[in-house]
Protein backbone atom coordinates (compact mmCIF):
# COMPACT_ATOMS: atom_id res chain seq x y z
CA UNK A 1 0.00 0.00 0.00
CA UNK A 2 1.06 3.81 -0.92
CA UNK A 3 0.60 4.65 2.64
CA UNK A 4 3.24 2.04 4.08
CA UNK A 5 5.71 3.15 1.77
CA UNK A 6 6.29 6.84 2.44
CA UNK A 7 8.86 7.81 4.19
CA UNK A 8 9.20 11.44 3.90
CA UNK A 9 5.51 12.75 6.62
CA UNK A 10 5.79 15.83 4.26
CA UNK A 11 5.32 14.14 0.87
CA UNK A 12 2.51 11.96 2.23
CA UNK A 13 0.63 15.23 3.66
CA UNK A 14 1.00 16.49 0.37
CA UNK A 15 -0.44 13.46 -1.38
CA UNK A 16 -3.45 12.99 0.97
CA UNK A 17 -4.14 16.91 1.00
CA UNK A 18 -4.45 16.12 -2.93
CA UNK A 19 -6.28 12.83 -2.95
CA UNK A 20 -8.89 14.07 -0.47
CA UNK A 21 -9.68 17.10 -2.49
CA UNK A 22 -11.44 14.25 -4.95
CA UNK A 23 -13.99 14.47 -2.21
CA UNK A 24 -15.15 17.65 -3.46
CA UNK A 25 -15.83 16.35 -6.78
CA UNK A 26 -18.72 14.36 -5.73
CA UNK A 27 -17.77 11.39 -7.71
CA UNK A 28 -19.30 8.23 -5.49
CA UNK A 29 -16.99 5.90 -7.68
CA UNK A 30 -14.38 8.48 -6.96
CA UNK A 31 -15.03 8.44 -3.55
CA UNK A 32 -15.13 5.00 -2.76
CA UNK A 33 -12.02 4.29 -4.38
CA UNK A 34 -10.04 6.90 -1.70
CA UNK A 35 -11.75 5.51 1.45
CA UNK A 36 -10.70 1.99 0.46
CA UNK A 37 -7.42 3.65 -0.02
CA UNK A 38 -7.23 5.49 3.64
CA UNK A 39 -9.14 2.45 5.07
CA UNK A 40 -6.70 -0.57 3.73
CA UNK A 41 -7.71 -3.37 1.90
CA UNK A 42 -10.00 -4.74 4.84
CA UNK A 43 -11.67 -1.43 5.23
CA UNK A 44 -10.71 -1.00 8.40
CA UNK A 45 -10.82 2.03 10.77
CA UNK A 46 -7.81 1.25 12.62
CA UNK A 47 -5.63 1.06 9.56
CA UNK A 48 -6.97 4.55 9.14
CA UNK A 49 -6.26 5.57 12.01
CA UNK A 50 -3.06 4.38 12.36
CA UNK A 51 -1.41 5.50 9.09
CA UNK A 52 -3.65 8.17 7.52
CA UNK A 53 -5.70 10.04 10.25
CA UNK A 54 -2.40 11.97 11.81
CA UNK A 55 -0.96 13.03 8.58
CA UNK A 56 -4.29 13.72 6.78
CA UNK A 57 -5.61 16.33 9.56
CA UNK A 58 -2.30 17.86 9.61
CA UNK A 59 -2.15 18.66 6.49
CA UNK A 60 -6.06 19.93 6.13
CA UNK A 61 -4.65 22.37 9.48
CA UNK A 62 -1.76 23.98 7.39
CA UNK A 63 -4.86 24.96 4.76
CA UNK A 64 -6.39 27.12 7.47
CA UNK A 65 -2.77 28.88 8.82
CA UNK A 66 -0.38 30.77 6.54
CA UNK A 67 2.71 29.11 4.99
CA UNK A 68 5.10 30.27 2.67
CA UNK A 69 3.75 27.74 -0.13
CA UNK A 70 0.18 27.46 0.81
CA UNK A 71 -2.61 30.46 0.88
CA UNK A 72 -4.92 29.94 4.20
CA UNK A 73 -8.50 28.31 2.60
CA UNK A 74 -10.89 27.60 5.22
CA UNK A 75 -13.32 27.47 2.37
CA UNK A 76 -11.91 24.55 1.09
CA UNK A 77 -10.95 23.30 4.43
CA UNK A 78 -14.70 23.29 5.53
CA UNK A 79 -16.07 22.03 1.94
CA UNK A 80 -13.47 18.58 2.82
CA UNK A 81 -14.98 17.95 6.09
CA UNK A 82 -18.63 18.60 4.69
CA UNK A 83 -18.34 15.62 2.25
CA UNK A 84 -15.86 13.46 4.78
CA UNK A 85 -18.82 13.63 7.39
CA UNK A 86 -20.60 11.28 4.74
CA UNK A 87 -17.82 8.55 5.54
CA UNK A 88 -17.84 8.54 9.67
CA UNK A 89 -15.23 6.00 9.63
CA UNK A 90 -13.01 8.91 8.25
CA UNK A 91 -15.18 11.99 8.88
CA UNK A 92 -15.97 11.36 12.80
CA UNK A 93 -11.77 10.98 13.40
CA UNK A 94 -10.85 14.24 11.06
CA UNK A 95 -13.54 16.53 11.60
CA UNK A 96 -13.69 16.59 15.24
CA UNK A 97 -10.26 17.67 15.06
CA UNK A 98 -10.51 20.46 12.50
CA UNK A 99 -13.58 21.74 14.05
CA UNK A 100 -11.79 24.39 16.54
CA UNK A 101 -9.14 25.01 13.68
CA UNK A 102 -11.87 26.04 11.23
CA UNK A 103 -14.09 28.34 13.43
CA UNK A 104 -10.42 30.02 14.96
CA UNK A 105 -9.76 30.74 11.04
CA UNK A 106 -13.62 32.08 10.49
CA UNK A 107 -13.51 34.04 13.52
CA UNK A 108 -10.20 36.09 12.05
CA UNK A 109 -11.59 36.35 8.69
CA UNK A 110 -15.63 36.89 9.89
CA UNK A 111 -16.00 39.77 7.49
CA UNK A 112 -15.78 37.10 4.48
CA UNK A 113 -19.29 36.17 3.75
CA UNK A 114 -17.93 33.47 1.70
CA UNK A 115 -15.92 31.73 4.50
CA UNK A 116 -18.53 32.15 7.25
CA UNK A 117 -21.01 30.39 4.87
CA UNK A 118 -18.80 27.27 4.15
CA UNK A 119 -18.46 26.57 7.89
CA UNK A 120 -22.29 27.45 8.66
CA UNK A 121 -22.81 24.39 6.16
CA UNK A 122 -20.50 22.32 7.92
CA UNK A 123 -21.68 23.45 11.33
CA UNK A 124 -25.50 22.79 10.27
CA UNK A 125 -24.08 19.03 9.19
CA UNK A 126 -22.28 18.28 12.31
CA UNK A 127 -23.50 16.00 15.23
CA UNK A 128 -24.33 18.65 17.62
CA UNK A 129 -22.66 16.47 20.15
CA UNK A 130 -20.00 17.06 18.62
CA UNK A 131 -19.73 20.60 18.51
CA UNK A 132 -20.98 20.78 22.05
CA UNK A 133 -17.73 18.72 23.07
CA UNK A 134 -15.77 21.23 21.38
CA UNK A 135 -17.80 24.31 22.87
CA UNK A 136 -17.46 23.09 26.11
CA UNK A 137 -13.51 23.06 25.72
CA UNK A 138 -13.23 26.24 24.87
CA UNK A 139 -14.62 27.24 27.95
CA UNK A 140 -12.56 25.02 29.71
CA UNK A 141 -10.10 27.53 27.81
CA UNK A 142 -11.70 30.33 29.07
CA UNK A 143 -12.59 31.72 25.34
CA UNK A 144 -15.98 33.28 26.24
CA UNK A 145 -15.24 35.68 23.14
CA UNK A 146 -15.36 33.15 20.31
CA UNK A 147 -18.02 31.20 22.48
CA UNK A 148 -20.62 34.55 22.37
CA UNK A 149 -19.43 34.84 18.55
CA UNK A 150 -20.34 31.13 17.63
CA UNK A 151 -23.73 31.81 19.94
CA UNK A 152 -24.82 35.16 17.99
CA UNK A 153 -23.21 33.93 13.99
CA UNK A 154 -24.23 29.84 13.94
CA UNK A 155 -27.48 28.42 14.43
CA UNK A 156 -28.00 26.78 17.61
CA UNK A 157 -31.58 26.26 17.16
CA UNK A 158 -31.52 21.97 16.68
CA UNK A 159 -33.76 19.85 18.53
CA UNK A 160 -30.98 18.25 20.22
CA UNK A 161 -28.92 21.09 21.26
CA UNK A 162 -31.84 22.90 22.91
CA UNK A 163 -32.79 20.53 25.19
CA UNK A 164 -29.88 18.44 25.80
CA UNK A 165 -26.91 20.42 25.37
CA UNK A 166 -27.51 23.91 25.72
CA UNK A 167 -29.49 23.50 29.19
CA UNK A 168 -26.48 21.20 30.71
CA UNK A 169 -23.89 23.38 29.39
CA UNK A 170 -25.89 26.75 30.56
CA UNK A 171 -26.23 25.31 34.21
CA UNK A 172 -22.65 24.15 34.39
CA UNK A 173 -21.18 27.89 33.58
CA UNK A 174 -23.19 28.89 36.04
CA UNK A 175 -21.99 27.04 38.70
CA UNK A 176 -18.55 28.24 37.31
CA UNK A 177 -19.41 31.46 37.66
CA UNK A 178 -21.27 31.03 41.35
CA UNK A 179 -17.87 30.00 42.81
CA UNK A 180 -15.73 32.33 40.72
CA UNK A 181 -14.25 29.68 38.80
CA UNK A 182 -15.27 31.94 35.63
CA UNK A 183 -14.81 35.73 36.10
CA UNK A 184 -15.49 38.65 33.62
CA UNK A 185 -19.09 40.71 32.62
CA UNK A 186 -18.47 38.23 29.28
CA UNK A 187 -19.71 35.14 30.76
CA UNK A 188 -22.84 37.02 31.78
CA UNK A 189 -23.50 37.65 28.31
CA UNK A 190 -23.11 34.56 27.30
CA UNK A 191 -25.16 32.73 29.66
CA UNK A 192 -27.99 36.03 29.04
CA UNK A 193 -27.29 34.32 24.72
CA UNK A 194 -27.88 30.93 26.08
CA UNK A 195 -30.85 31.03 28.64
CA UNK A 196 -32.51 33.31 25.55
CA UNK A 197 -32.51 29.98 23.41
CA UNK A 198 -34.82 27.94 25.75
CA UNK A 199 -37.68 26.85 25.16
CA UNK A 200 -40.05 26.08 27.40
CA UNK A 201 -39.96 21.98 26.80
CA UNK A 202 -36.20 22.66 27.59
CA UNK A 203 -37.37 22.41 31.22
CA UNK A 204 -39.67 19.66 30.86
CA UNK A 205 -37.96 16.88 28.86
CA UNK A 206 -37.43 13.62 31.11
CA UNK A 207 -35.22 11.96 28.73
CA UNK A 208 -31.89 12.15 30.55
CA UNK A 209 -31.11 11.91 34.30
CA UNK A 210 -31.41 13.30 37.45
CA UNK A 211 -28.53 13.38 40.02
CA UNK A 212 -30.84 14.05 43.24
CA UNK A 213 -32.94 16.55 45.15
CA UNK A 214 -29.48 17.51 46.43
CA UNK A 215 -28.69 20.22 43.98
CA UNK A 216 -24.78 19.48 44.35
CA UNK A 217 -23.05 22.07 42.24
CA UNK A 218 -19.97 19.88 42.11
CA UNK A 219 -22.26 16.90 40.99
CA UNK A 220 -23.60 18.96 37.74
CA UNK A 221 -20.00 19.89 37.16
CA UNK A 222 -18.66 16.74 37.21
CA UNK A 223 -21.36 15.61 35.42
CA UNK A 224 -21.16 17.70 32.47
CA UNK A 225 -17.17 17.56 32.46
CA UNK A 226 -17.53 13.53 32.06
CA UNK A 227 -20.54 13.44 29.37
CA UNK A 228 -18.46 15.66 26.99
CA UNK A 229 -15.00 13.88 27.80
CA UNK A 230 -16.98 10.54 26.91
CA UNK A 231 -18.21 12.19 23.51
CA UNK A 232 -14.81 13.22 22.55
CA UNK A 233 -13.79 9.81 23.84
CA UNK A 234 -16.01 8.13 21.51
CA UNK A 235 -15.02 10.07 18.48
CA UNK A 236 -15.50 8.26 14.88
CA UNK A 237 -17.46 5.18 16.87
CA UNK A 238 -20.48 4.44 16.25
CA UNK A 239 -21.88 4.52 20.24
CA UNK A 240 -25.38 5.87 21.88
CA UNK A 241 -24.88 9.53 23.44
CA UNK A 242 -24.02 9.47 27.44
CA UNK A 243 -27.17 10.66 29.40
CA UNK A 244 -27.81 14.29 29.53
CA UNK A 245 -29.38 16.23 32.33
CA UNK A 246 -33.07 15.47 32.04
CA UNK A 247 -35.37 19.00 32.06
CA UNK A 248 -36.98 19.27 35.83
CA UNK A 249 -33.69 18.76 36.90
CA UNK A 250 -32.35 21.29 35.12
CA UNK A 251 -35.28 23.19 36.52
CA UNK A 252 -34.63 23.06 39.86
CA UNK A 253 -31.44 23.50 39.90
CA UNK A 254 -31.45 26.23 37.78
CA UNK A 255 -33.72 27.61 40.41
CA UNK A 256 -31.68 26.77 42.96
CA UNK A 257 -28.55 28.77 41.92
CA UNK A 258 -30.87 32.17 40.93
CA UNK A 259 -32.30 31.83 44.64
CA UNK A 260 -28.38 32.72 45.92
CA UNK A 261 -28.44 35.64 43.35
CA UNK A 262 -26.93 39.05 45.90
CA UNK A 263 -25.12 36.98 48.37
CA UNK A 264 -22.11 38.37 50.22
CA UNK A 265 -19.31 37.83 47.73
CA UNK A 266 -16.26 36.75 49.64
CA UNK A 267 -13.41 38.58 50.30
CA UNK A 268 -10.63 39.58 47.43
CA UNK A 269 -13.13 37.93 44.72
CA UNK A 270 -14.56 40.34 41.54
CA UNK A 271 -18.23 41.27 42.93
CA UNK A 272 -20.55 40.35 40.01
CA UNK A 273 -23.94 40.74 41.94
CA UNK A 274 -25.20 43.68 39.46
CA UNK A 275 -24.69 41.00 36.72
CA UNK A 276 -26.41 38.42 38.31
CA UNK A 277 -29.26 40.82 38.42
CA UNK A 278 -29.38 41.03 35.43
CA UNK A 279 -29.31 37.99 34.57
CA UNK A 280 -32.18 36.80 37.35
CA UNK A 281 -34.37 39.57 35.93
CA UNK A 282 -34.14 38.21 31.76
CA UNK A 283 -33.98 34.52 33.08
CA UNK A 284 -37.59 35.50 35.03
CA UNK A 285 -39.43 35.88 31.92
CA UNK A 286 -38.03 32.45 30.11
CA UNK A 287 -37.53 29.77 33.70
CA UNK A 288 -41.29 28.58 34.85
CA UNK A 289 -41.69 29.06 38.45
CA UNK A 290 -41.65 26.26 40.88
CA UNK A 291 -43.60 27.04 44.68
CA UNK A 292 -41.07 25.00 46.78
CA UNK A 293 -38.27 26.94 44.84
CA UNK A 294 -39.52 30.38 44.25
CA UNK A 295 -37.32 33.25 44.20
CA UNK A 296 -37.72 35.64 47.13
CA UNK A 297 -34.34 34.96 49.12
CA UNK A 298 -33.18 37.14 46.15
CA UNK A 299 -35.12 40.29 47.46
CA UNK A 300 -33.81 39.96 50.25
CA UNK A 301 -30.29 40.07 49.36
CA UNK A 302 -30.66 42.20 47.03
CA UNK A 303 -31.99 44.83 49.52
CA UNK A 304 -29.32 44.08 52.00
CA UNK A 305 -26.87 45.01 48.62
CA UNK A 306 -28.89 48.18 47.76
CA UNK A 307 -28.04 49.22 51.30
CA UNK A 308 -24.12 48.70 50.42
CA UNK A 309 -24.22 49.98 46.92
CA UNK A 310 -26.52 52.78 45.80
CA UNK A 311 -25.57 54.03 43.07
CA UNK A 312 -28.35 54.47 40.20
CA UNK A 313 -27.66 51.72 37.98
CA UNK A 314 -27.83 49.15 41.00
CA UNK A 315 -30.78 50.67 41.89
CA UNK A 316 -32.35 50.46 38.60
CA UNK A 317 -31.66 47.00 38.35
CA UNK A 318 -32.82 46.09 41.43
CA UNK A 319 -36.57 47.25 40.46
CA UNK A 320 -36.51 45.87 36.83
CA UNK A 321 -35.05 42.79 38.51
CA UNK A 322 -37.79 42.77 41.46
CA UNK A 323 -40.78 43.88 38.89
CA UNK A 324 -39.66 40.86 36.63
CA UNK A 325 -39.82 38.06 39.33
CA UNK A 326 -42.96 39.60 40.28
CA UNK A 327 -44.80 39.54 36.93
CA UNK A 328 -43.22 36.18 36.45
CA UNK A 329 -44.75 34.89 39.55
CA UNK A 330 -41.33 33.95 40.83
CA UNK A 331 -42.31 35.69 44.13
CA UNK A 332 -45.87 36.71 45.77
CA UNK A 333 -46.64 39.97 45.64
CA UNK A 334 -47.61 39.58 49.08
CA UNK A 335 -43.96 39.83 49.89
CA UNK A 336 -43.47 43.06 49.13
CA UNK A 337 -46.70 44.49 51.37
CA UNK A 338 -45.62 43.07 54.41
CA UNK A 339 -44.63 45.48 56.41
CA UNK A 340 -44.44 47.68 53.60
CA UNK A 341 -44.84 50.66 55.64
CA UNK A 342 -41.63 50.25 57.65
CA UNK A 343 -38.69 51.93 56.74
CA UNK A 344 -36.46 49.04 56.19
CA UNK A 345 -38.83 47.07 54.09
CA UNK A 346 -37.45 46.96 50.26
CA UNK A 347 -40.86 48.68 48.93
CA UNK A 348 -39.76 52.10 51.21
CA UNK A 349 -35.80 51.73 50.63
CA UNK A 350 -36.91 52.04 46.95
CA UNK A 351 -39.25 54.72 47.32
CA UNK A 352 -36.20 56.62 49.57
CA UNK A 353 -34.22 56.53 47.13
CA UNK A 354 -35.72 57.12 43.97
CA UNK A 355 -37.15 60.53 45.66
CA UNK A 356 -33.44 61.62 46.60
CA UNK A 357 -32.50 61.43 43.00
CA UNK A 358 -34.56 64.05 42.47
CA UNK A 359 -32.74 66.11 43.85
CA UNK A 360 -31.47 69.01 41.62
CA UNK A 361 -27.87 67.98 41.81
CA UNK A 362 -29.07 64.73 40.41
CA UNK A 363 -30.97 66.12 37.44
CA UNK A 364 -29.66 63.37 35.13
CA UNK A 365 -32.12 60.83 37.27
CA UNK A 366 -34.67 62.69 36.61
CA UNK A 367 -36.75 61.39 34.08
CA UNK A 368 -35.66 57.70 35.09
CA UNK A 369 -36.36 58.30 38.86
CA UNK A 370 -40.00 59.43 38.07
CA UNK A 371 -41.05 56.33 35.23
CA UNK A 372 -39.24 53.93 38.20
CA UNK A 373 -41.66 55.19 40.94
CA UNK A 374 -44.56 54.82 37.63
CA UNK A 375 -43.34 51.18 36.91
CA UNK A 376 -43.48 50.12 40.92
CA UNK A 377 -47.19 50.45 40.64
CA UNK A 378 -46.89 47.16 39.04
CA UNK A 379 -46.33 45.66 41.92
CA UNK A 380 -47.07 48.05 44.72
CA UNK A 381 -50.52 49.56 45.10
CA UNK A 382 -51.16 53.14 44.31
CA UNK A 383 -51.87 53.86 47.77
CA UNK A 384 -48.92 52.23 49.16
CA UNK A 385 -46.73 54.53 46.79
CA UNK A 386 -48.75 57.25 47.30
CA UNK A 387 -48.06 56.55 51.45
CA UNK A 388 -44.41 56.29 50.65
CA UNK A 389 -43.88 59.30 49.17
CA UNK A 390 -45.93 60.93 51.43
CA UNK A 391 -43.45 59.80 53.98
CA UNK A 392 -40.27 61.07 52.45
CA UNK A 393 -42.20 64.68 52.86
CA UNK A 394 -42.84 64.15 56.17
CA UNK A 395 -39.66 63.25 57.40
CA UNK A 396 -37.78 66.19 55.27
CA UNK A 397 -40.50 68.59 56.78
CA UNK A 398 -38.87 68.91 60.79
CA UNK A 399 -36.98 71.96 59.67
CA UNK A 400 -37.61 75.05 56.66
CA UNK A 401 -34.08 73.71 55.01
CA UNK A 402 -35.96 70.25 54.82
CA UNK A 403 -39.12 71.63 53.36
CA UNK A 404 -37.33 73.56 50.82
CA UNK A 405 -35.76 70.43 49.75
CA UNK A 406 -38.95 68.18 49.79
CA UNK A 407 -40.31 71.07 47.56
CA UNK A 408 -37.68 71.60 45.39
CA UNK A 409 -38.05 67.48 44.70
CA UNK A 410 -42.14 67.53 44.86
CA UNK A 411 -42.24 70.34 42.06
CA UNK A 412 -39.47 67.93 39.91
CA UNK A 413 -41.71 64.64 40.43
CA UNK A 414 -44.97 66.34 39.32
CA UNK A 415 -43.18 68.06 36.18
CA UNK A 416 -41.81 64.48 35.12
CA UNK A 417 -45.72 63.04 36.26
CA UNK A 418 -48.32 65.22 35.39
CA UNK A 419 -48.95 63.92 32.13
CA UNK A 420 -49.00 60.39 33.53
CA UNK A 421 -51.65 58.13 34.56
CA UNK A 422 -53.03 57.91 37.88
CA UNK A 423 -51.02 61.24 38.70
CA UNK A 424 -54.06 62.00 41.22
CA UNK A 425 -53.62 58.56 42.95
CA UNK A 426 -49.99 58.86 43.46
CA UNK A 427 -49.08 62.21 44.37
CA UNK A 428 -52.02 63.83 46.15
CA UNK A 429 -51.28 62.88 49.67
CA UNK A 430 -47.47 63.96 48.96
CA UNK A 431 -49.04 67.40 47.20
CA UNK A 432 -51.44 67.86 50.37
CA UNK A 433 -48.12 67.96 52.70
CA UNK A 434 -46.05 70.37 50.44
CA UNK A 435 -49.24 72.94 50.48
CA UNK A 436 -49.38 73.04 54.47
CA UNK A 437 -45.88 74.61 54.00
CA UNK A 438 -48.22 77.54 52.86
CA UNK A 439 -48.69 78.28 56.06
CA UNK A 440 -45.36 78.66 57.29
CA UNK A 441 -44.43 82.41 57.81
CA UNK A 442 -44.29 84.93 55.13
CA UNK A 443 -40.74 84.38 53.84
CA UNK A 444 -39.91 81.04 55.12
CA UNK A 445 -37.68 78.56 53.00
CA UNK A 446 -40.99 76.36 53.19
CA UNK A 447 -43.06 78.96 51.99
CA UNK A 448 -41.30 80.26 49.45
CA UNK A 449 -40.36 76.79 47.78
CA UNK A 450 -44.20 76.33 47.44
CA UNK A 451 -45.19 79.74 45.97
CA UNK A 452 -42.17 79.22 43.17
CA UNK A 453 -43.07 75.70 42.49
CA UNK A 454 -47.14 77.41 42.04
CA UNK A 455 -45.93 79.67 40.11
CA UNK A 456 -43.97 77.65 37.72
CA UNK A 457 -47.27 75.59 36.95
CA UNK A 458 -48.80 77.28 34.41
CA UNK A 459 -51.44 75.59 32.52
CA UNK A 460 -50.32 72.32 33.95
CA UNK A 461 -52.12 73.19 37.33
CA UNK A 462 -55.80 72.24 35.43
CA UNK A 463 -54.75 69.34 33.91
Amino acid sequence: MILLNFRSPGDLERLLLSAISVVLRRDMSLNRRLYTWLLGPESNRAYFLKYAFQRLTLALKKLLVAQATLSVDPTRVSKISLALLDKWEIGGHVVPELFTPIMDTVFANNTDPGILASARALFDSMDPAVIWSELFSWIEQGRVTILTWTIERFNLREEEMLVRHIPQVLLYILCLLRYSELQGTQWFELVERLIALLPARAFTSNKGIDLGEELADVEVMRHVRNYYAKVRGDAGVETSLPESLNGPYFHRHLLSVLRAVGEPCPPNIPDYSLQWAIFTKKAAAIVPPLLDLDLAPVLENLHRYLSEHNGFLVLGTVIETTIALARHRHIDKQVLHISEQSSDSLSSTLIHLLWRNLAPDRSAYHVESVMYIWSLTAILSTTTIESLLANEVSRSSSMEGGKAEACVRFSVLWKHAVDKTGTAAVLTKAMMLVLRFLKGEEGSLGRVGVERWLSGLGSSAHR
